[in-house]
């Protein structure tokens, strides 16, 4: 059953810092194209945010979201990745240099899939 379900699900294609990585469709609330930013002045892991659709989209490099990266990136421009979130009016989001798919997993060929770490509150620490 576990193969079935892999062989169905959907996936987008980011180019982050020159590299193809594949993000799994469901995790995605919304792909812009070009949004303006407000940066954070604030400190701490948030670079900018914006409002999408009554959404304040908080931007946070992909090594906060994503196993895998180890060091923080710059800003490319292209498009905003803003990621579902199972409640209230704010969301995380992610810049990348391109966006390709929806594809299927026997498409992606060597891309890796991008896997969410964990993130603690305020309250966990």
């Amino acid at each position: 059953m576990q193969l079935l379900e892999l062989s169905q699900e959907r996936f987008l294609l980011v180019t982050i810092a020159g590299t193809q990585h594949a993000l799994k469709l469901v995790d995605v609330d919304r792909v812009i194209r070009r949004s303006s930013l407000i940066d954070w002045r604030g400190g701490g892991s948030v670079q900018a945010y914006t409002m999408v659709e009554g959404y304040l989209v908080w931007i946070v490099a992909p090594a906060q979201l994503f196993v895998g990266f180890d060091r923080l990136l710059g800003r490319p421009s292209n498009w905003l990745i803003m990621l579902k979130d199972s409640e209230g009016l704010t969301r995380l989001g992610f810049l990348a240099d391109d966006v390709r798919g929806p594809i299927g997993h026997a498409r992606l060929g060597q891309v890796g899939v991008l896997n969410r770490l964990e993130m603690q509150t305020d309250e966990a620490r």
